[in-house]
């Protein structure tokens, strides 16, 4: 039986489990919204722009793992969702954009005018902006070929390191009839990346055996491959510590005791001082990015023979970090491979116990929460609010973050349940990005979702609040309020000699007040303004069915502890501190304790 091309697109997405597609409706994709429409297994999720559709469907990805879906308009609509398509590349995640465009006649891709900007209406060259940050993206210029390149578009979306793909698909296109029977398929090609050998795994092996203080660096990645089950059962044959990324934060609970903490330039000392003090690291889902080694990257774990493991031959390829072992495959492949690797070898490891109780007194004794962070009676500290926030969540609790002080915070300070899921944004790092991506978790099956953000970052999606409500979505929007964009003011303060722009009300940075805005559109609101009101709110939120926004009032003033510093020299020059010597800095006989024994 005959069907459209847009038909085909929605049932074919629906046989493969989606059952939400993320969208602003538009008429240069009329039959792809009547599509969706018409199909009782498929529901529409309509947002007010395609950057927090995308964001969205990305959100929907993260939860399970699976694709997330947004479909967009011609003209603005391709473009208005690059954002959202960035991130997700950046992030390795993979989710499929399918795009109106005017007709197929109408397009100077058809019409090949040399120099001419826009033959039809709307007319905008999708492809050619989405190629540099997808997997894989095409204009669909044969009805017959649907099938071909949907199939190919979510190969590339879903295998390898996993990424955003685009389909354009013009009006008279989405429109067609086609024979579904007749359709071709697509086939892949064999993977570029060598298989593993045994010799690799053995060398791995022998390396952890001989090392006495070893070290699991993982990372995002491991999520991204669907991976973490396969995750879980090799840390525990491998008995050695856990350092995350600040990307991974939800790869392990804080009270899991292989659990050591988080690495990075605004990590935890814990983390860091474990890396630093390592003499073999095997790295598992990080690209080992500068936010992760910090910007001195001779500097990173200097004692540690390092095995990275990627997919990405690109991220093989760079040399900041001196790594001694490569190995180009995908954790999925991998990590069953090395366990199965071990238990058919029938090889025990004798892990120093000294090392694992070493590591476990940092955590304890350099908790963030002890940090000599700034308080008052009259004004919420961040930090407080998020140990507050720890220990009020439940294990099923869904979180995600915004940019800025939302980010570094709660992939800092959290003390996250095991088995519990934290969302961030990083390699993008996106102001707007929590909102959005709340309603893709929250459609995914997020039983409960917390979204925090800051007042600066709320304002660049606070239409999404609309969505929540019209959906009756059960998330929590926790937004910050320090007054503005704290984290670029505390910038300014630092090397600019405290002069402001663009950066609160009092340098041309306007806000309103969030209440009226949760009042209009009949979402409860709760303000905390100062210490005495914390746990009233918070149970009072965490109480609440369906929309809540939370209003946490802020310190203006709130400095990121610990942190890797960076001094800058008279001639200008830029020096940072390796990962284990984070501001404010330990009295040296602490310093000497903590590490001395390890030296001999």
């Amino acid at each position: 039986m005959k069907m459209r091309v847009s038909d085909y697109i929605v049932q074919y997405l629906s046989d493969l489990g989606v059952d939400k597609i993320f969208l602003v409706s538009g008429g240069g994709m009329m039959h792809l919204l009547d599509a969706v429409a018409i199909n009782p297994k498929v529901s529409v999720v309509a947002h007010h722009h395609e950057q927090a559709a995308t964001m969205a469907a990305e959100g929907y990805a993260r939860l399970h793992g699976k694709l997330g879906v947004s479909f967009v308009t011609s003209g603005p609509g391709a473009p208005n969702a690059v954002t959202g398509v960035v991130g997700a590349w950046l992030d390795s995640m993979p989710l499929l954009v399918v795009s109106g465009q005017a007709k197929l006649s109408q397009t100077n891709h058809y019409r090949q005018i040399e120099g001419l900007r826009q033959f039809g209406a709307y007319d905008v060259p999708s492809v050619s902006i989405m190629k540099p940050i997808t997997k894989y993206s095409t204009l669909l210029t044969d009805p017959k070929a649907v099938r071909y390149e949907i199939e190919k578009a979510i190969f590339f979306a879903t295998t390898g390191r996993p990424g955003p793909v685009f389909i354009d698909v013009p009006l008279d296109i989405q429109g067609a009839l086609i024979e579904p029977d007749e359709l071709v398929g697509f086939i892949p090609e064999s993977p570029k990346c060598e298989p593993i050998v045994s010799d690799s795994l053995a060398k791995i092996v022998q390396a952890i055996q001989n090392a006495k203080h070893p070290v699991i660096l993982a990372g995002h990645g491991i999520r991204s491959a669907n991976a973490f089950d396969d995750f879980q059962k090799l840390i525990q044959e491998l008995q050695i510590p856990v350092v995350t990324t600040q990307m991974a934060t939800d790869l392990m609970g804080h009270e899991e005791p292989l659990f050591v903490g988080r690495c990075g330039v605004k990590g935890d000392r814990a983390g860091n001082l474990a890396v630093q003090m390592a003499d073999f690291i095997l790295v598992l889902g990080s690209s080992l990015h500068v936010t992760t080694t910090g910007y001195e990257m001779d500097l990173f774990a200097p004692k540690a023979l390092k095995v990275l493991v990627d997919p990405d031959i690109g991220t093989l390829a760079k040399e900041q970090v001196n790594v001694q072992m490569k190995v180009c495959t995908s954790l999925s492949q991998f990590i069953p491979e090395l366990s199965s690797y071990i238990e058919r070898n029938k090889i025990s490891f004798h892990a120093n116990e000294y090392w694992r109780a070493r590591c476990q007194a940092w955590k304890d004794e350099l908790s963030v929460a002890k940090e000599p962070h700034k308080r008052s009676d009259k004004v919420v500290n961040y930090y407080d609010f998020i140990d507050a926030l720890s220990s009020a969540t439940d294990a099923d609790d869904v979180l995600v973050t915004d940019a800025g002080s939302a980010w570094y915070l709660i992939s800092q300070a959290y003390r996250v349940k095991k088995g519990q899921r934290i969302i961030l944004s990083g390699g993008l790092g996106t102001m707007g990005f929590a909102m959005p991506c709340a309603t893709g978790l929250a459609s995914a099956g997020a039983s409960r979702v917390l979204c925090i953000t800051g007042d600066g970052s709320a304002m660049t999606a606070l239409h999404e609040l609309a969505v929540f409500k019209a959906n009756n979505l059960n998330i929590k929007l926790i937004i910050v309020n320090n007054d503005g964009y704290a984290s670029i003011r505390n910038t300014q303060n630092s090397y600019f000699n405290g002069r402001l722009a663009a950066t609160g009300p009092e340098s041309g940075l306007a806000f309103p007040k969030f209440e009226n805005i949760a009042q209009s559109l009949g979402v409860s609101y709760r303000a905390i303004e100062n210490p005495s009101e914390l746990r009233g709110g918070l149970i009072e939120m965490l109480d609440s069915s369906g929309p809540f926004l939370l209003e946490v009032i802020t310190d203006k003033i709130q400095e990121i502890i610990p942190t890797v510093t960076t001094v800058r020299h008279e001639d200008g020059r830029l020096e940072s501190k390796p990962l284990d010597e984070m501001a404010p800095f330990l009295d040296q006989n602490i310093t000497s304790r903590l590490i001395s024994d390890l030296k001999k």
